[in-house]
């Protein structure tokens, strides 16, 4: 069938679902057709034009890239500002986003008939602030834009609206012309835009400086649904600039106070009036946060946000809650429709008086909001309280009982009818006189709501610690949920405990339903303590990732026993063959680490990054017992512990056989206690284990100072290793070089391991012919060649005969090492080593060594010329309620991408040194 024929409501449907997509290409694509699907498909993308270009970059390091300006931004804005005509183009416009007269000249003569701007009706969001007015890139390469300002005379006045105390002699200049630019063109850029559309505006971002302006055009305003206000100018100061302003000029700090409060009281001016004006016309109303100003974020005070929303009325039936909508949901939180929200994501830094409203209103109220949240997929706040998700089993138990009183009754009738068929088919008249004046049935009672299909959830858990939240959501969505998060606060460096010990939490204990869609688990930053329960692995078959962290340090061999080491292997209806565990990523810290089982390993084929450690102190020192005391209570092999563990289950199995209790609650005991068999000894490592995938392993405190190194002939991948058995109450790790290969009283510890070329001998040559043979073989030892980075921390005792032979044989194409501690090699020893790695970029020791030594040994001071130093570019995202920094490089002043320098070496702390190339060292 040709386009034409069809009708127009499913050519709409088609862009509908193209218009949900962000399918750019398509839409343009269907403009060129014809011209009846040309004036179908320009409504879909000329009514929230940014937002489409904004969807390719939002989740790209290149969100603010040149290309993306050039090719996508400028000629968008180039295309509207032609629509609305020269006679809102100011001169700042014409010298922003045209290059010359003659381009500008040639786009407004060239005519395409079609009047964009008419299908406008948001402009713009959040996420092309930053490339249409905070690129300074940009402002480099517009020459015109740039003699314009210096033609105007414009960086001496932005140098006059800037105090002294914030100049910057190392700042860019075009960023700091770029920042204070940015405040005329967005003001101008809006106004041209919009003014020519006020009635058919939706969706509206006005700045602060410039709302005058709007004010005597409310009248136009008639269609404005959303507005956002811009905090365009710096009138908040950090705290030090704060106290510098209060103390030198007073009079400074007390003006840009007003000016911020005239502002705000214009702003609840606009809404108070728009809303009399056009009554429920406006639903929503916000001044966000702003960061543009470096150290100095822009906050509108709460008072003024409250009385923003009270103009407001309430959401109408919101899908989401998040930042854009969640102050004006907190002030009129009975009154909203929640039933068809998705998703509740709270802001990041709150005000503590929103949060308290919330407890108040929906936990000591028994009215838990979520609860009314019946299409709710994902939850990522703060909780409000230990039985924040109270409601959930409860509401899942009246379910479960309705139903079951459901089928009950439905079991009864049919015997009641099986029954009385024969009397049914000819009653008699004493019976239908006894029908008419029985009672009337009683009125079913009202079905419980269905179960929300909770998918993910993340809480926060900052006020009062962890309550039964995990577990109520466990049991409460087991089987919808992927992803479970509880975080506690940034946690602080680690204390040895002390006095008794509480038993570690058991995760998973009293989940008794499986959890079929989990994919990742993680709970860290707790003050309380955790362990892995036995079948939890079994329970959550998808399992991804397991993070499970608390602070402890300070344990002894005892309470690991009587808290008990579950084997979460083979457990019942799970990981009892190869290749049944889906676990890529397995990150235990403290309880959690000291609970698990290592032959889990065994059936985790796909894991690609292992950590096992206990907290440490600031120093990176940890707390491992005494060596002998520590291997006395493992298990002398793998046959034995099964041998023990086996036995304790059979004596276990038949003392329940002698128990008659039918109870509910007695069965679930004894399927607890099933799990928790008698406990005599700590596991067996083998460290034989076969992970094809594994890329990251890092082990600290006792897991590192049991460590073999025959592990790694089943890590084929493995391209980072970190080793760190530094204890606590050992020497500082600036030791000068005499004390670390000095007498013995000086080299001498208590956990200290000593590496020969033995540790790393090939499975095959450990068994195989006399002793001695085939030693001289390369093959005859492990070797990593993926491996990249080597971190060896504590009492590692190496020869300088032993270091040649690692850094050439086993592990040759190491990019970055470092050593802190180590002990017997030298440092020459060290350098020469080192410097037959042919893709080493940074090594580093934790020795102090004088200066004139190292001249001696051919280290020179390294120098990084700015030009040519690799420039990198932080990106912060947050990620499951923690913050997370992704570094990408940048090109540098000479606009190339410089690679790393190649062999520096840290040493004395701080210092960097190159080797000298033409220099030998005997």
């Amino acid at each position: 069938m040709a386009w034409n024929r069809l009708p127009v409501e499913c050519l709409q449907l088609i862009l509908d679902h193209l218009a949900e997509d962000k399918d750019i290409h398509a839409l343009n694509s269907l403009l060129r057709v014809n011209r009846h699907l040309c004036d179908i498909t320009l409504p879909y993308l000329y009514e929230d034009p940014f937002s489409l270009a904004a969807s390719k970059f939002k989740e790209e390091h290149d969100s603010i890239s040149l290309t993306t300006i050039n090719t996508r931004l400028a000629p968008l804005i180039r295309t509207l500002l032609a629509s609305a005509g020269p006679l809102y183009l100011t001169d700042l416009l014409r010298n922003a986003y045209w290059n010359s007269v003659e381009d500008e000249t040639a786009f407004l003569t060239k005519k395409s008939g079609i009047n964009y701007l008419r299908y406008l009706r948001h402009f713009y969001p959040s996420s092309v602030n930053h490339a249409l007015f905070h690129n300074w890139k940009a402002f480099k390469q517009n020459t015109r834009l740039v003699n314009y300002v210096k033609v105007k005379g414009l960086e001496k006045q932005f140098r006059a609206q800037e105090l002294s105390i914030e100049n910057n002699p190392f700042e860019d200049v075009a960023s700091f012309i770029v920042r204070y630019l940015a405040i005329p063109l967005r003001a101008e850029l809006t106004w041209a835009l919009c003014f020519p559309i006020f009635e058919q505006i939706q969706s509206l971002t006005v700045p602060l400086s410039d709302l005058q302006r709007y004010h005597g055009q409310m009248h136009r305003l008639q269609s404005l649904q959303c507005i956002n206000f811009k905090q365009d100018q710096k009138l908040d100061y950090s705290g030090f600039l704060t106290q510098q302003l209060r103390h030198d000029k007073p009079e400074v700090l007390a003006q840009r106070r007003q000016m911020k409060a005239d502002l705000m009281e214009s702003m609840i001016e606009f809404v108070r009036d728009h809303t009399q004006m056009f009554p429920r016309v406006l639903l929503q109303a916000d001044c966000p946060q702003e960061n543009t100003w470096q150290g100095s974020h822009q906050i509108a005070p709460q008072i003024y946000l409250e009385q923003l929303n009270s103009f407001l009325p309430s959401l109408v039936c919101p899908t989401f809650l998040d930042t854009t909508n969640w102050s004006q949901f907190i002030a009129k939180i009975d009154t909203t429709d929640l039933k068809l929200v998705r998703t509740v994501v709270s802001p990041r830094g709150e005000p503590l008086q929103w949060l308290e409203r919330l407890r108040q209103q929906c936990v000591c109220n028994d009215k838990s909001f979520l609860q009314r949240c019946r299409e709710l997929r994902k939850v990522d706040m703060i909780s409000l309280g230990p039985n924040f998700f109270a409601w959930a089993p409860q509401e899942k138990r009246e379910r479960q009982a309705y139903y079951a009183r459901k089928r009950r009754q439905s079991l009864e009738a049919a015997a009641a009818g099986a029954a009385g068929s024969a009397t049914t088919a000819f009653p008699s008249a004493a019976l239908q006189r006894a029908s008419l004046l029985s009672e009337p049935a009683p009125v079913p009672p009202t079905p419980p709501p269905p179960p929300q299909p909770l998918e993910e959830a993340v809480l926060r858990c900052y006020w009062e610690g962890l309550g039964t939240e995990i577990e109520d959501i466990a049991v409460s969505f087991p089987e919808t949920l992927t992803k479970i998060v509880i975080q506690g606060p940034r946690a602080q460096f680690a204390v040895p405990d002390q006095g008794i010990i509480p038993e570690p939490r058991a995760i998973g204990e009293t989940w008794l339903e499986p959890l079929p869609r989990l994919r990742k688990l993680a709970i860290f930053k707790l003050e309380e303590t955790f362990r892995m329960a036995p079948l939890l692995l079994s329970r959550c078959p998808a399992l991804e990732e397991l993070r499970i962290q608390d602070k402890a340090t300070a344990y002894n061999c005892d309470q690991v026993l009587a808290f008990g080491v579950p084997r979460q292997y083979p457990a019942p209806t799970s990981l009892s063959e190869l290749g049944t565990s889906r676990l890529k990523s397995i990150d235990l810290r403290g309880w959690s680490a000291l609970c698990f089982h290592p032959e889990t390993l065994r059936h985790t084929p796909e894991l690609e990054s292992l950590v096992l450690m206990t907290e440490h102190d600031r120093f990176m020192r940890n707390i491992i017992p005494e060596p002998g005391v520590l291997l006395s209570y493992d298990y002398p092999s793998l046959q034995e512990e099964a041998d023990s563990i086996r036995n304790a289950m059979t004596a276990m199995s038949l003392s329940q056989l002698d128990s008659d209790d039918d109870d509910n609650q007695g069965f679930v005991q004894q399927q607890q206690q099933q799990t928790r068999p008698a406990i005599l000894r700590r596991p067996c490592w083998a460290w034989d284990w076969y992970l094809p995938n594994l890329n990251r392993l890092r082990l600290t405190s006792e897991f590192a100072f049991r460590f073999q190194f025959k592990m790694l002939a089943g890590c084929p991948q493995l391209e980072y290793l970190e080793l760190s058995i530094a204890v606590q109450g050992d020497h500082t790790p600036d030791m000068t070089e005499e004390q670390l290969t000095g007498p013995r009283d000086y080299y001498y510890y208590t956990h200290k391991r000593v590496l020969t070329r033995a540790d790393f001998l090939a499975p095959n040559a450990r068994h195989g012919g006399a002793k001695g043979k085939g030693r001289d073989r390369s093959d005859a030892y492990i070797i990593c060649p993926n491996l990249k980075s080597l971190h060896l921390l504590g009492r590692w005792s190496m020869t300088d005969e032993f270091l040649e032979f690692l850094f050439t044989t086993v592990v040759p194409n190491l990019t970055d090492v470092t050593e802190s501690q180590c002990l017997t090699f030298t440092f020459a020893g060290w350098v020469r080593a080192t410097s037959r790695l042919p893709h080493l970029l940074s090594a580093s020791s934790g020795r102090k060594y004088p200066e004139e030594k190292l001249l001696q040994l051919g280290m020179t001071k390294f120098k990084q010329d700015c030009r040519t130093a690799p420039q990198y570019i932080a990106y912060e995202k947050i990620v499951d309620g923690e913050e997370q920094v992704t570094f990408v490089q940048v090109p540098g002043s000479d606009g190339i991408k410089h690679p790393r320098p190649s062999g520096v070496y840290s040493l004395n702390l701080c210092d960097k040194y190159v080797l000298c190339v033409d220099h030998y060292i005997d």
